[in-house]
C-alpha cells in the first residue's frame, strides 16, 4: 500500500511538471500568484519559463507574494535561489514592509537578520513598517501590535518619521485608541485590542522621548 501511494505520488508529481512546462509565461504567472505551498512554487520554477524575480501586476513578484501571506519557507527557498529582497511593488512597498502590516514576526526577524534592510524605507504614501504596522496591523491581529512595534522600535526604526498624510505611528495608534473610547462599551475582543493599542502608545511614547533627548 505504501509502495502504490509512493508511486501515485511520483506520477502526480511528473504530470503536474508536465503540464506547466505546457503553460505558456502569462499562465505560469498566474499559477505561482497562487501557489501556497513550496513544492508547488518549485515545480513552476522548474520550467525555466520565468526568471525568480518575474514580476506580476503591481510589479509584485513571487518573493512578495509569499511574504504578503506569511509563507516564510517559500520565502526562504525564494532567497536561496537569488530573489531579489530590496525589490519594490508599484507602491514602493518592500517584502520588510508587508510582514510588518501583516505582523509576521518570523519572517520579520528572518529579513532583519540576514540581510540589509532599510528599516526606515518609505513607501509611496511616506509610510515606514513602523508607519505600516501602526496603521494597518490593529484593525486584524490582535496582540501583535506591540509586539511588532516593539521590535522595530528594538532594531532601530525611527518613531518620529511622518507619512504624507503627517501622521506618525504614534498618531495612528492613538486615532485608534480614541476610536474605541468613543464607544460605550466594548467586547471582549475589543478589550483586549484596546489594551495592546495601549501598551503600544506607552511604548512608542517612551521611545519618542528617548529618541528626542539624543538628536
Amino acid at each position: 500500500m505504501k509502495l502504490k501511494k509512493y508511486a501515485l505520488g511520483i506520477w502526480h508529481s511528473y504530470k503536474t511538471t508536465q503540464r506547466l512546462r505546457r503553460l505558456n509565461k502569462h499562465e505560469l504567472l498566474a499559477t505561482w500568484f497562487d501557489a501556497h505551498h513550496l513544492a508547488s512554487m518549485q515545480k513552476v520554477f522548474s520550467t525555466g519559463k520565468i526568471s525568480i524575480d518575474e514580476e506580476q501586476a503591481c510589479r509584485c513578484t513571487a518573493l512578495l507574494a509569499a511574504t504578503a501571506r506569511g509563507n516564510i519557507d517559500i520565502v526562504i527557498w525564494l532567497l536561496s535561489k537569488g530573489a531579489n529582497i530590496h525589490h519594490q511593488s508599484s507602491d514602493n512597498g518592500s517584502a520588510f514592509h508587508s510582514a510588518a502590516s501583516r505582523g509576521y514576526i518570523d519572517i520579520l526577524q528572518l529579513l532583519h537578520n540576514r540581510y540589509n534592510i532599510d528599516i526606515d524605507h518609505i513607501d509611496d504614501q511616506g509610510q515606514t513598517a513602523l508607519i505600516n504596522a501602526a496603521f494597518l496591523l490593529p484593525s486584524s491581529s490582535l496582540g501583535l501590535v506591540q509586539k511588532v512595534t516593539a521590535l522595530l522600535l528594538q532594531w532601530g526604526a525611527n518613531p518620529i518619521l511622518q507619512d504624507l498624510q503627517g501622521f506618525t505611528a504614534l498618531d495612528y495608534i492613538t486615532l485608534q485608541i480614541k476610536d474605541y473610547d468613543d464607544k460605550k462599551s466594548l467586547d471582549t475582543f475589543e478589550i483586549e485590542s484596546y489594551q495592546d493599542l495601549v501598551e503600544t502608545k506607552e511604548i512608542l511614547e517612551k521611545t519618542i522621548a528617548a529618541y528626542k533627548e539624543k538628536i
